[in-house]
């Protein structure tokens, strides 16, 4: 498969159990895809690009029994928002209900 971008060629030593699991799943795209499947080389290459960083952590980790990435909170979640007429804040708890007070209304 020719590549329009500048490439970087590797050598790469592979364990023959994980060869024959890439000669296995060209074999069941082979019966899928039929003359469009990929050969083992370009089923590797393929799983090798278009990758982000934070994918490629994922998985390391996943394989390894790692720990997990931990999600972060986004920045909306850590702004206090201001209680709605019929709320009011004890102790970290809002509570809905209640008379709601309209200033000039008594």
């Amino acid at each position: 498969m020719k590549s329009p971008f500048p490439v970087v060629h590797i050598v790469l030593a592979v364990p023959v159990a994980d060869l024959s699991a890439y000669s296995d799943a060209v074999r069941c795209l082979s019966r899928k895809l039929g003359r469009r499947a990929p050969d083992i080389f370009d089923l590797m290459a393929h799983t090798l690009r278009c990758r982000d960083s934070k994918g490629l952590v994922e998985d390391y980790l996943e394989s390894i029994d790692g720990p997990a990435s931990e999600a972060k909170a986004s920045p909306q979640s850590r702004v206090p928002r201001k209680p709605l007429p019929n709320q009011k804040r004890i102790n970290g708890i809002t509570l809905i209900g209640g008379p709601t007070i309209i200033p000039g209304r008594n």
